[in-house]
Order: structure tokens, then sequence, then C-alpha cells
């Protein structure tokens, strides 16, 4: 039986190859297995919407699979077609339900089957160019001896943990008839892998985030009991999606769910509290109502594990920016030398409208943390606002750009403003977000401090449709001053806060 092929627009498609030719080019290049068969099912439902859980079901059966595969597989379609998120010629997004062929699609029979033939990867980046997906900088490592090792994770610095709340304690032991006995449920070997999974949480990259929340998966679903582990998940978790290390709807979505899991454990209820305040600010938009529910969680936990950005982001959106910075200034004084309290500081006394202050607080950041990339970032922000963009320069001259979340584009709107090369620079980064993550906060920013305000408030409008975290601080962020002047925001400024009460179903 000849081979079937595909023909739409100047593409034509072997099923049975996964080839994939460019007919105006000449070229042929072959599909990875699953990207192949994303396609597809789009080609038999042409016009069609194919939901999410029909593409999960047809080519990861019997697999369990995120929403953030099915958006890289979709993003690595869309490159091989030469289409984009923002144009969508190919492949269209329908927000919440899946995804639709576009184009007009013919199939028939063929009797030579093409060539594979590879094209060769595109020139070279430069310096500035948005960075490539999914390959974090890696640091040399030193070998450690065990006792080493113990030590360092006892006095490590664990940054979403202790950004998001007080740290995790180690298990503790207590004397039972002359032995010791764990206080806290659960195998060595769990406490272990927590203390490992702590370790990358520390290194303060989307890529660790990511290793993190895969060694603490493991450990909730072998060890429930271990309830440390189910909190740090929900710190990654909330980190991931307010710095924007992914599309934060698969993530934010997860949270409910992780907090019942959790509710076995001795912290249960408290952790639902914080998890649901979370909720109410990141995704309901509902400071007024966040801000009751972290009231309500402080009253079930110590003082000294009281400290979360979260309380003071949202006391910050409600318009209380000067209690949000005594609130830092608390989770400061309790952990002095930490990054995140460091940098949280710095965010609300810029939020608060003092720029002085926030440069103050973020050198002083820096200087405890050298290499941490958003206090670098916000800094060169608010040099670059004060109008001493040669400081800024300076601030973010050869340092890579922080990867796809809030401040990612800091450094490349600096090195347009200064090399006068703002063109090049936007489509570096628009080609970045069309074929993969990129938080439409990040790109609002760019695109405003360039010169580009309608695309600039396009991307806003994203941004709420995309359930972008920083949304909930779009109406007190001095980042967005232009934008809240632009003819429209009155219309979208209704729906970035809301009273409402509703939160997500877990999964």
């Amino acid at each position: 039986m000849a081979p079937t092929v595909y023909r739409f627009g100047n593409w034509e498609y072997l099923p049975q190859s996964g080839e994939l030719r460019d007919t105006s080019a000449a070229t042929t290049t072959r599909l990875e297995p699953k990207v192949a068969s994303v396609l597809e099912c789009l080609l038999a439902h042409p016009g069609e919407v194919v939901a999410k859980e029909d593409l999960i079901s047809r080519v990861w059966p019997d697999t369990f699979v995120s929403d953030g595969s099915i958006f890289r597989h979709v993003s690595a379609l869309r490159r091989a077609l030469g289409d984009n998120a923002r144009a969508q010629t190919y492949i269209q997004t329908v927000p919440k339900r899946g995804y639709r062929f576009a184009a007009a699609v013919s199939r028939s029979s063929m009797t030579t089957v093409i060539p594979a033939i590879r094209t060769p990867p595109a020139g070279g980046r430069s310096s500035f160019d948005a960075p490539p997906m999914d390959r974090p900088a890696t640091r040399p490592r030193r070998r450690i001896g065990r006792v080493a090792l113990a030590v360092a994770t006892a006095t490590a610095l664990a940054l979403v943990g202790s950004l998001w709340e007080g740290a995790n304690p180690p298990p503790a032991s207590v004397p039972v008839g002359g032995q010791a006995a764990p206080v806290h449920a659960g195998s060595p070997e769990s406490w272990a892998q927590l203390e490992f999974a702590q370790l990358f949480e520390d290194r303060v990259d989307c890529s660790s985030y990511a290793r993190a929340e895969e060694l603490l998966a493991e450990i909730v679903v072998r060890d429930p009991q271990v309830g440390p582990a189910h909190s740090s998940l929900i710190n990654v978790t909330v980190a991931s999606a307010v710095l924007g290390c992914a599309p934060p709807g698969p993530l934010l979505d997860r949270l409910s769910g992780l907090a019942i899991a959790a509710s076995s454990t001795r912290r249960g209820a408290s952790m639902r509290l914080r998890t649901d305040a979370h909720l109410r600010l990141w995704r309901s938009r509902s400071p007024q109502l966040a801000l009751q529910e972290f009231e309500q969680w402080q009253g079930t936990v110590s003082a000294d594990a009281r400290n979360d950005v979260g309380y003071a982001a949202a006391l910050a959106a409600a318009g209380r920016t000067g209690d949000a910075v005594a609130v830092a200034r608390a989770g400061l004084a309790r952990e002095p030398t930490h990054p995140g309290t460091n940098w949280t500081l710095g965010l609300m006394l810029y939020f608060d409208g003092n720029a002085d202050g926030a440069v103050d607080q973020l050198r002083w950041t820096l200087e405890l943390h050298p290499e941490f990339a958003p206090a670098r970032d916000l800094l060169a922000l608010v040099l670059l606002r004060r109008g001493r963009i040669e400081e800024a320069d300076r601030m973010v001259r050869g340092a890579p750009a922080s990867g796809s979340g809030r401040f990612a584009t800091v450094p490349a709107l600096i090195h347009a403003l200064v090399s006068n090369d703002a063109e090049s620079v936007i489509d570096a980064w628009e080609a970045r977000a069309a074929d993969a993550w990129v938080a439409p906060t990040a790109m609002a920013l760019l695109l405003d401090g360039l010169g580009r305000p309608d695309d600039a408030f396009e991307w806003v409008r994203q941004a709420v449709d995309e359930d972008d975290p920083w949304v909930a601080l779009i109406p007190v962020d001095p980042t967005f001053d232009r934008i809240r002047t632009h003819a429209d925001y009155p219309d979208l400024a209704k729906s970035l806060t809301t009273p409402g009460n509703d939160l997500p179903e877990p999964e």
C-alpha cells in the first residue's frame, strides 16, 4: 500500500516515517515520535478543537503527564512548522480547552517516500539573545564527605522554603526507654532525600526547582507522613509559578491537591490555610481574602515560621504598601542574611515609592549573595527608572539572562537602550516567547521600556488570560506606571483584582 501523505500550506507530512517536508525549500526533517503523534492527532481533526485530555490519551496512554508536557511538544511542533504562539498560522491555542489545526488539510497517497534531510541549525546567538530553554548554567560541584554534607545541609539557606514559609526542621529525636526515637514519622531514606531536595531548592534556578519537585514528589508518594516534604513541595510549586519558571496555570491548579495530600500530617491544616491564601492571591486575585487566610495561618504556626513573601505581596496588592514594608522588615529581623527576605524588602520598598531605599536594600542583598539574579535584575530596573542607566548597565553587563521569569528581560532592555539596538532585542525575545514560556509581564516590561506601549499592553492582556501570578500586583507595581495610563486600562483593571471567593478544584 502506498504511504499516506497529508498536505497543508507549503508542507507535506508522512505519518509512516514521521517526516515533515517544506515544499517551498525542498527540505525534510524527521519529527520526534511524540511530536509526530501530536501532529497526527491535530491533522485527524482539522478545524476542530482537540482537548488536552484527548491529546494525553492518544500520545501518552497509561502515562501521567502534565500540561507542561503538552505545551513543550506543541512548541516543538510549531518550531518545525515555522509557526509560533502569536501568529498561530497552523496551530491555534484555545484557552482552557486545547488546540485546533487551523489550516486546510488534504490527505492522499504517494508512491515515493521523501528521504530525510536534516537542515542545519541557525547561526549563533549574541550574548543578549534570549537564552536557550532547559539548559541551565552549571557550576563546579565539590565532592564532600557525609559529615560535611550534613553540616552544609543544616546551615544552607533554604531559599524557597524560607521565602515562602519558615525552614523545614530535620527530624528531631527524644529519648524513649533509653532509645532515641524519631518524633516525625518516615524512613531515614526519605529524610535523607528531603535534605538532598532542599539543596536543589537552595540553588535558586528553575531547573533546580524542577529537580527538587521530582525528589519531593517521590517522598510524599513513598512516605506521606514526612510532613516537611509536603511543605517543601508546596513551596517549590508556588515559587516556580510566581517567579515564572513555567506556565503558571498547571502549577497553581496543583496546589489544592498538594495541600489535601498533606492533610494527614502534623501540620496539614496549617499548610491548607497557607496554600489557599496563595491561591486567593495569585490565581483568584483576591488580595483581601488572601490576607484573611494568611492571618489565620499565622495563628497556627510559631513566630519563627511566619516569614511568607505572599503575605507581604497580598498587603501590597491590597494597596497597603507601607504595611507590606513593615512585614518584610519583620521577616528580615528574623532572617537577616537570607537572600529571599532581603530581596522581598527591596521589592516592597520599590512598591512603596521609596526607590532610594530599594536601591540600598538590593545592593546589600547582592553583597550578601552576589549571584542572586532576582536582586541584580530588580536593582538594575530601579536604577534605570531613576535615570541612572550607566549604573544599571554596569550591573547587568555580561550577566546571563535570568531565565523566563518576571524580571528576565531587564538585562535585554538595558542593553537595547545602551546600544540603540531595540529591534534585534525585541525580535529575539518575541521569538523565544513564541516557542516557549516567558512570563507575559516580563515581555510587557521589555516592550514598554522600548517605547512600544500598545504591544506592551497586549502582553498585559495575555498575562491576564494566562493567569500570570504577577497580574495581582500590576495596580501597585511602578514598572507598570505607563501601562496604567493606557486608554484601555480602566476596562482591563476590572479583571486584575476580584472580590471572588472561588478557588480551583484540586486535581
